[in-house]
């Protein structure tokens, strides 16, 4: 029966006959969780919940009301209002607040509730002249009639039960959160511009005690080396105090930083966004106008488009400043007569008050040109069908980051003119990142604008620069679409406004309804290939809704700072920094014997309490997690860290010890391995380590399931075989690194970021990066060799030496070998530990020297770069193998190549058509590996198939 109020007679029906009655819930599941969850809803002053009313287009209301405060300039409310598009399509009701200045049509959004307050700008009978004068008359003139509004939409909302689930505003209203607090209402922020500007923002104080804002006109294109890829010109001039107040005011929305941007984009300063806001939720879900259909808040000119028609395909410069930028009369004469001697079709955009001081009188000459149809002059236009349109190849702008997205989304590179604000360091970032620009001065001449419309519409330099475009055109659309990066961050965002700031409804209403077992214990292993993995496993289950508790060693912790929504717990171990074994074995056998009593007291504790424990994950290097799991009776999930090809190997040791591999005899170390193609003798692992091993593979057979951080389409017959030899489920959902959302670093050492400021001054793919993870250890002499190869390659490199890697010195540094250094200046940069992951995805990096560890693998193969493989101990030898032979992506060295085997191998890598051939393989490999975790990729349907399998425990 369904259950319709109506039919709810049916249980004193059913029950005075006593026959069971079973419901069928036509709706979904996520929806009956919100109806669950009234009672709880209602004990919260302000937001008691009303029961969904029916919304146009869409599965689900979620009864959840959103309060949109945007900025009411151009720039900064479009972006706004489609953020209200995005959040209304996944459910929510949108109430925006906004001034009578600049207001927004309510036609255009009849979806929306709109709530207009006074200012004191519309009351004016002049505007002030300056953009910051009006800004701060607005937060000077806001502050009550918001504190009123606000008022009144709780009030409201009290009323007629329905939900508040939070403020979204903009730093740039300074009083905004102020007000929110008042009311105990969370908070978010809209960063409506580029991520790069709020780090310069940010770093406004430490810039200024540096001295860069005294510096001498000499030295304005200098490197701010704080701030890549920033020069000292593009740093804002003036308003100082009130940018950094703005970027201070965005710290304090601690609830959490929606973003116009998409992860691809901006990931190296995306990442330094998190870093610097460790414990702030970010969520980039750009580029936000295309959630919307294209609008146009000012009346644009009809005839565009026809006239566009008209022209060829990609002839066209589409000219636009944007909605607030003014040019002096003598700018604007060279921009008109820079257009005419192009001899290049284009549309120009010239608003009204645009040229200070004057009219927008144009030349009889100019004029004469227009009339021959060769140009096309308009007081507006609709800038996303335009820029969408086949006759436009390329776009003058200042470099507003609205039209900076608009023009990476239809793939059209761009002349830029920055005029204020973040529309310099926007700039910095599309000509010297993106590489999709040029960039124009102040002050320019006919001559210089002449060539620079030439060299983005004719020349090479400019087809190359639409290829790049182009490529950036489909990273945006990837990001949008099911999987996708943006896609899955709106869905974060979702969760992230019902479950942690409305009421933490969704995780114990679902674990209710699956038996209350739903929080998870994660236990990994203290070593940073096993701990990177384990996190990253611990963000995606978290972003399913599971409550995360991360059980760790003191030995090699990871800072709880950087992960607040995760609790930490530590357990003795043991272990002081100065009796540690030199080996990782003998570490991980101390571990073991210290750390089972404390972990078992812990366990103990936490089994004990109100809060239900689904079941524990584990890092196989634990022997003792079993018996002590077992003892509570707790399910327990292992984590393969490694590639399965090692598993399967270790799971044939009994078969390879029964046909005589072993013991290893030197005479057939280069033979085949037929059980286990493509390896060979040498690649088994030692007897020495055959213990170990096997209780690894013993405790997994055991365990309720296994997760792996791998993919289908790179491990399909090693799965098989483990699928085979288990029976058990087997969940391969990576690359984890990948499906994890945008989190601060995991690295256990400190990151030297001079790693990537020095690569963005590289060519593309010219760049070896070599690394050999956090535990390798080498001798003096095969330093030396790699050392003096590297050199002698006469390729730019990037190299990770870390403390430790040469054994018997701590320190040991390339400085120290007599005449080093002068041999690679400029060509090579070297540092203790770089951000990997941003490292690999950098433009400028063709290869990667890598010791072959399966994070630094998947790594490789997500940003299709392929490697140097230099195996030293378990898994890795396996995976070189199977990196250079059954992928393709890569070459092998043994231990102990001399410099001119090294050299020869970075040639080929680098330089050779064997190389671009593996280049080629590696990027099928990437888009593999970009498809997998996409909706109906298999790693995205394994990891439905693991969250289902975790409910059910």
């Amino acid at each position: 029966m369904e259950p319709f109020r109506d039919s709810g007679f049916t249980k004193d029906v059913a029950d005075s006959f006593n026959l069971p009655r079973i419901l069928i819930r036509n709706g979904s599941m996520f929806a009956f969780a919100v109806y669950d969850s009234l009672p709880l809803h209602r004990a919260k002053a302000y937001c008691p919940l009303q029961a969904p009313m029916e919304l146009n287009n869409q599965d689900t209301n979620l009864g959840c009301r959103l309060i949109l405060f945007p900025q009411p300039f151009l720039g900064h409310l479009r972006p706004m209002l489609q953020l209200g598009n995005a959040l209304y399509s996944k459910g929510f009701s949108i109430t925006i607040i906004h001034t009578r200045f600049n207001a927004p049509d309510p036609t255009q959004f009849p979806n929306f509730t709109f709530l207009c307050i006074e200012d004191a700008l519309s009351q004016s009978e002049s505007l002030p002249s300056d953009t910051w004068e009006m800004l701060q008359s607005l937060n000077t003139g806001c502050v009550n009639p918001f504190r009123v509004a606000l008022t009144r939409v709780l009030e409201d909302a009290s009323r007629t039960n329905e939900t508040i689930g939070c403020l979204i505003s903009e730093p740039m209203w300074d009083f905004a959160g102020t007000v929110a607090d008042e009311f105990n209402l969370p908070r978010m922020a809209l960063r409506p511009g580029g991520l790069l500007a709020f780090l310069v923002y940010d770093a406004l104080p430490l810039l200024r005690e540096k001295g860069y804002f005294s510096v001498q006109d000499t030295r304005l294109d200098e490197p701010v080396v704080e701030i890549p890829p920033l020069k000292v010109k593009d740093l804002p001039t003036g308003q100082h105090e009130l940018l950094a107040k703005l970027g201070k005011e965005t710290r304090s929305y601690s609830q959490g930083i929606i973003c116009n941007t998409f992860k691809e984009l901006e990931v190296s300063i995306l990442n330094r966004v998190c870093e610097k806001l460790h414990n702030i939720p970010v969520f980039p879900i750009g580029p936000l106008h295309k959630y919307s259909p294209a609008s146009c808040m000012i009346a644009p000119d009809p005839s565009c488009m026809s006239w566009l028609d008209t022209q060829a395909p990609n002839s066209v410069l589409y000219v636009s400043f944007g909605s607030l930028a003014a040019i002096s009369k003598e700018l604007f004469l060279e921009i008109a007569w820079g257009l005419v001697n192009s001899m290049q079709p284009f549309l120009w955009v010239v608003r009204r008050k645009m040229v200070n001081g004057s009219e927008n009188s144009f030349p009889q000459e100019f004029l004469d040109v227009i009339a021959a149809g060769k140009g096309r002059i308009a007081t507006w236009a609709p800038q996303e069908q335009v820029l969408a349109h086949s006759a436009v190849g390329g776009f003058w702008t200042h470099c507003g980051w609205n039209s900076t997205m608009e023009s990476i989304c239809e793939g059209v590179p761009m002349i830029c003119l920055p005029f204020f604000a973040d529309q310099t360091m926007n700039v910095r970032v599309i000509t010297d990142v993106f590489g999709v620009g040029l960039q124009l001065e102040k002050g320019l001449q006919r001559d210089e604008i002449e060539m620079a419309i030439r060299t983005i519409m004719v020349e090479e330099k400019g087809r190359e620069m639409r290829q790049r475009a182009a490529a950036l055109k489909e990273m945006a659309k990837l990001c949008l679409s099911e999987g996708g990066s943006s896609y899955e961050s709106l869905n974060q965002l979702t969760s992230h406004i019902l479950c942690k700031l409305t009421w933490p409804w969704k995780v114990t209403k679902t674990a209710s309804m699956k038996g209350g077992r739903r929080k998870l214990l994660l236990f990994p292993s203290p070593f940073q290939g096993h701990v990177t993995p384990m996190l990253h496993l611990a963000s995606v289950l978290h972003s399913k809704g599971f409550p995360i508790t991360i059980i760790q060693a003191h030995f090699n912790s990871v800072d709880p700072n950087k992960f607040p929504h995760f609790a930490f717990r530590f357990i003795d171990d043991g272990l002081s920094s100065s009796s540690l074994p030199p080996d990782s074995t003998k570490i991980i056998s101390l571990l073991n014997s210290s750390c089972m009593e404390p972990f078992r007291d812990y366990l103990g504790q936490v089994l004990s309490g109100n809060e239900p424990v689904s079941c524990l994950i584990v890092d196989p290097m634990w022997g003792f997690t079993k018996d002590v799991a077992d003892g509570f009776n707790l399910p327990w999930i292992s984590i393969r860290t490694g590639s399965m090809s090692a598993f399967v190997v270790y799971d044939s040791l009994p078969l390879l010890l029964a046909k005589g591999y072993y013991p290893l005899q030197e005479a057939k170390l280069d033979e085949p391995v037929p059980e286990l193609p493509p390896l060979k003798v040498k690649d088994l692992p030692p007897e020495s380590f055959h213990d170990m091993l096997s209780s690894l593979v013993e405790d997994t057979k055991i365990c309720q399931a296994v997760i792996c951080n791998t993919f289908e389409e790179l491990e399909s017959s090693a799965l098989a075989k483990v699928r085979q030899s288990l029976s058990i489920p087997v969940f391969p959902i990576g690359p984890l690194h990948k499906l994890s959302p945008p989190a601060p670093s995991i690295s256990i050492m400190t990151q030297d970021r001079t790693s990537i400021s020095w690569m963005n001054a590289q060519a593309p793919k010219s760049v070896l990066y070599v690394s050999f993870g956090s535990a390798v250890m080498m001798s003096e002499a095969e330093y030396l060799e790699i050392a003096w190869g590297l050199a002698n390659s006469n390729q730019p490199f990037l190299w990770v030496v870390r403390p430790g890697l040469v054994q018997g010195s701590e320190t040991y540094e390339p400085a120290s070998i007599a005449g080093y250094l002068e041999k690679v200046s400029g060509r090579g940069h070297i540092v203790k530990w770089a951000p990997q992951q941003e490292v690999l995805a950098h433009p400028s990096v063709g290869g990667f020297w890598t010791h072959c560890g399966w994070n630094s693998t998947l790594e490789a193969l997500s940003e299709g770069v392929p490697m140097i493989c230099l195996p030293f101990f378990a898994d890795q030898v396996v995976t070189a193998r199977y990196v250079s032979e059954s992928w393709g992506v890569g070459l092998r060295l043994d231990r102990g190549a001399n410099r001119d085997v090294v050299e020869k191998a970075i040639r080929k890598l680098m330089a050779e058509k064997e190389g671009e051939e593996m280049r080629n393989r590696m990027m099928n490999l990437k888009e593999k590996a970009t498809l997998t975790l996409m909706e109906g990729g298999s790693s995205h349907t394994s990891l439905e198939k693991l969250t289902s399998y975790l409910l059910s425990l």
